[in-house]
């Protein structure tokens, strides 16, 4: 890939036969090393938007579904302007990324109404260090308010999921990060690692500056988790997960956690291998 060269954010018309039919192709926009697109109503007037993300540029956008009754598709690009800040702006920037401000790149993205006013709001991470969320503003043209809701320094967090885990009505996040390094080396202690964590809702506000309290479940070398999906898996009552495990050779796969409850204090958390790579606490201020 070129400095300049461009790639593509497209929908696509499915055939009458989508397994050999041809399926048609429209772009939407072309972008430095697209990463993710999702289709979400984001104005909540009943049609699918897109939100999609450049990780060549730092940003995301959305893409306004303004197709009229009965005409054909349209869409209308919308910049998510962000104001705020996680101090992570140091950080070494894309070359054709703004020179200031938060980088977002969507490759993870999840959407709920956080502050009750009506308007979906939208999770993302801060190029892998500070997951925030982004107040939805009343218009398009208006800045998006980000919130902090928590890292998992010096890990790097990725993957992450909206649910309620705690049962209590509001929304909490279980969120993995990625280890770094070979397959089947472990790192020096020191290193990005693998860590599954959640943060608890603290029942956000207008303000949206309230402090998520982070509860780690495990810390692992060689752990790479970057897709979860909320499922009641047992048919117990509570939140359980399904998620994906990579870079951890030979235990990559799919698995489940479990949420399990007592009335009385138990280990946070039980491995189902025997064997496994080795786990690590969380260092000091995590």
């Amino acid at each position: 890939m070129t400095s300049q060269q461009t790639f593509p954010i497209s929908w696509f018309d499915v055939p009458d036969e989508p397994l050999t039919g041809r399926w048609r192709e429209h772009e939407l926009t072309r972008v430095l090393w697209p990463i993710n697109a999702r289709p979400v109503d984001l104005d909540g007037d009943g049609d699918p938007d897109v939100v999609g993300g450049s990780t060549g540029e730092g940003r995301i956008f959305w893409f306004e579904n303004v197709t009229p009754l009965g005409g054909p598709i349209r869409f209308v690009e919308h910049p998510i302007r962000v104001a705020g800040s996680t101090m992570a702006e140091a950080a070494r920037r894309p070359p054709h990324a703004a020179a200031t401000g938060a980088l977002l790149n969507g490759f993870n993205m999840g959407f709920a109404d956080l502050d009750g006013d009506g308007r979906l709001d939208l999770v993302a991470m801060v190029y892998s260090r500070h997951l925030v969320w982004l107040r939805q503003p009343p218009a398009p043209d208006q800045p998006w308010r980000l919130a902090p809701i928590g890292t998992q320094l010096p890990d790097n967090l990725v993957g992450f999921e909206l649910a309620d885990i705690d049962g209590d009505g509001d929304l909490d996040v279980m969120g993995g990060s990625y280890s770094r390094g070979p397959r089947d080396v472990d790192l020096p202690d020191d290193t990005p690692l693998g860590r599954i964590s959640w943060f608890e809702n603290p029942g956000v506000s207008r303000a949206g500056q309230e402090r998520w309290r982070q509860h780690t479940i495990v810390r692992r070398q060689r752990g790479m988790y970057d897709k979860f999906v909320a499922r009641d898996v047992d048919g117990d009552g509570d939140q359980d997960f399904l998620a994906t495990r990579g870079n951890s050779y030979p235990y990559d796969g799919v698995f489940w956690l479990e949420q399990v409850r007592h009335d009385t204090p138990r280990r946070r958390f039980a491995a189902a291998r025997s064997q496994d790579s080795r786990s690590l606490p969380v260092p000091p201020d995590s």
